[in-house]
């Protein structure tokens, strides 16, 4: 007899997690096995976002739902005062509904205060709130928009938290059955631990639809602060100094030119005389023997 109400209770525990299983695939599974039919009793969905759901999953396009966006902006400022302006921003945020997430200030190599401020703002105020951060920049350098559609896997989600919240009910009740009549220690054992396993899993999905809450309703600024690019003097650089050095200038230029002509007359030029003796020595007795055929011919 004892046997047979285990047997019992392992079979009604298997069926109810089955159950909680089933339920987490029936809406794909009612997609793939009926035929798609117009939903005529309902409303008709904005035709952007029923063209957009109904490609990804044919059960949000049949489901009144509000789409969970994740927004989060980044702006590269030119600014005139870096700590001014990460305070002026701190209150932006505020009046936003948001607050400062973090902030990294520094002194970059010219000793001007630089750095990154992330701010955390409603996403229904982004907009203004970005438009406020520009206005206080002498520059934008740079920005970038990305935003991500988690719809798809919120739905999904708070499906299998009900899911899981219905089977927990239901080993609550069994659990409660079993100590009013059996009261068997492994029959309570048993169910307690799938009680306990369900109760995890409700934790882990709850704590991954309240995280898309935070993101979706709160997006994501980082700002980037840039001081004014400063003008860079030479420090050594003096006229004193100049005129100095254009004097050295010329007295070197004056040296290499006497060195040069000193060179050519003590080196070059007897070199130049001793090459050019064999030469004129040539012209001279060409010259002579060409006056003595000139001559013979008139005798």
């Amino acid at each position: 007899m004892q046997a047979r109400s285990t047997l019992a209770l392992i079979l009604l525990i298997l069926t109810l997690l089955m159950t909680a299983c089933a339920g987490q695939t029936a809406p794909q599974a009612a997609s793939k096995g009926r035929p798609a039919e117009a939903p005529a009793q309902q409303p008709p969905a904005p035709a952007g976002e029923a063209d957009a759901l109904g490609s990804e999953n044919p059960a949000l396009a049949q489901a009144s739902i509000e789409r969970k966006i994740i927004r989060d902006v980044s702006l590269s400022l030119r600014v005139k005062d870096t700590a001014a302006a990460a305070d002026q921003i701190a209150v932006i945020a505020a009046a936003a509904g948001g607050y400062v997430s973090s902030t990294n200030l520094h002194e970059g190599s010219d000793r001007q205060l630089q750095g990154t401020i992330t701010i955390r703002v409603d996403a229904t105020r982004l907009d203004d709130a970005i438009k406020q951060i520009k206005a206080l920049s002498m520059e934008v350098l740079a920005e970038q928009s990305n935003t991500h559609d988690v719809t798809e896997e919120y739905v999904d989600l708070q499906a299998r938290l009900e899911n899981l919240q219905r089977t927990e009910k239901e080993l609550q009740a069994l659990l409660t059955e079993i100590r009013q009549n059996t009261r068997r220690a492994e029959d309570v054992l048993a169910v307690y631990r799938e009680l306990t396993q369900i109760r995890g899993e409700i934790e882990q999905v709850q704590g991954r639809i309240n995280y898309l809450d935070n993101l979706a309703n709160l997006a994501t600024v980082t700002i980037t602060l840039s001081p004014p690019e400063a003008i860079v003097q030479d420090p050594s650089w003096s006229p004193s100094g100049t005129a100095q050095r254009a004097v050295s200038t010329l007295i070197s230029g004056l040296q290499g030119i006497i060195s040069a002509a000193i060179f050519l007359v003590i080196a070059a030029l007897p070199l130049l005389v001793i090459m050019l003796l064999p030469l004129l020595l040539l012209v001279w007795l060409i010259r002579r023997w060409r006056s003595g055929r000139v001559l013979r011919p008139a005798e």
